[in-house]
């Protein structure tokens, strides 16, 4: 899910469900151009669909993908490394997206916690990411925390970003 505030232009890009793997892409206009911001939902059983990642890049090559893909990658943060993690890894050795490296868990359920989602960008948008955290689950029954961070474009303009649902704000 992206919620984006009203006072943002943003476009519709893509919203469609690949192999059950679920996208929805916005652009938004920035101060440096447009930037595409894509949302993420791979099930626990659903293989990652590499194509998909290559299709939103190819929509703007200024992108930031946000998602909860079910992925573990050790190498990356996670305690372990799953299949799908494989998967992930194979999106990030073609070398057109980077993974923000942190080992902020951000999924939690029965004293078990695990890094599973992830925050994807390219070139030059990952380097402007800084305070990436997470924030307590919403709900009681919610087993994800939600990561926030900073997207900071420009000295003039701030852009905060929850991925969980997505809130720009810029002023």
């Amino acid at each position: 899910m992206l919620a984006i505030r009203n006072n943002i232009k943003c476009y519709e890009k893509l919203n469609k469900t690949v192999e059950g793997n679920e996208a929805v892409a916005v652009q938004i206009e920035t101060s440096f151009g447009h930037l595409l911001i894509a949302s993420i939902y791979i099930p626990p059983n659903i293989k990652l669909h590499h194509e998909l990642f290559g299709q939103i890049y190819d929509l703007d090559n200024d992108c930031l993908i946000l998602g909860d893909l079910n992925a573990s990658l050790q190498y990356m943060g996670s305690k372990k490394t799953n299949a799908k993690g494989l998967q992930l890894q194979q999106v990030l050795y073609e070398g057109y997206l980077q993974c923000i490296d942190n080992v902020l868990t951000t999924y939690i359920r029965n004293n078990y916690e695990e890094k599973i989602d992830w925050i994807l960008a390219s070139q030059p948008t990952i380097t402007f990411i800084n305070n990436v955290e997470t924030q307590a689950p919403f709900g009681l029954k919610e087993d994800h925390k939600p990561l926030t961070f900073n997207l900071d474009m420009s000295a003039e303009k701030k852009t905060t970003i929850s991925s969980n649902i997505l809130q720009l704000q810029i002023g």
